[in-house]
């Protein structure tokens, strides 16, 4: 295999022989499974292998993709709630601006 990684062989490894349920890639997560993975994440940083203990019909790629994107949506989420105002607190902002401006 002179184009593929060595993390690319162990991968297709597991799923050709070790671990066959790996090809369930349509999984369809679900909201206790994403807070487990967060949890689990955050009990025990970076150890994939424990991780996946929880997990046996996942790889340690699909894990982290899927921590990856939840990470990314729940900062997307902190985001857009911090920034959502309504029209009465964007005009009273607007209102202390000009007060400050000397406008």
């Amino acid at each position: 295999m002179k184009t593929k990684t060595a993390r690319q062989c162990y991968d297709q490894y597991l799923i050709l022989s070790k671990k066959p349920s790996f090809n369930n890639f349509n999984h369809i997560w679900t909201q206790q499974e994403d807070e487990l993975l967060l949890r689990l994440f955050k009990e025990d940083p970076f150890n994939w292998e424990s991780i996946q203990v929880e997990f046996p019909q996942m790889s340690i790629g699909q894990l982290k993709n899927k921590y990856h994107f939840l990470r990314k949506q729940q900062s997307q989420n902190k985001c857009d709630k911090s920034i959502t105002l309504t029209k009465q607190e964007k005009n009273d902002l607007a209102e202390s601006l000009k007060n400050i401006l000397g406008m």
